[in-house]
């Protein structure tokens, strides 16, 4: 199966507070995985293999 038919795995931080940012993480060989942020955990998150960050309205 080729890289771009592999459906990214969605993750949320588990904090109760509003969701503001959705990053698209460079997962190698399982393919890319998106986490959605509150403020607090995007600010102290690893951002390593990051690959581009939507800001939620």
């Amino acid at each position: 199966m080729s890289q771009s038919a592999l459906k990214p795995i969605e993750y949320e931080c588990e904090c109760l507070e509003k969701k503001k940012f959705r990053i698209v993480f460079d997962g190698d060989s399982t393919g890319n995985y998106i986490i959605e942020y509150c403020q607090k955990c995007y600010d102290s998150d690893d951002k390593q293999f990051l690959i581009s960050t939507e800001v939620l309205l």
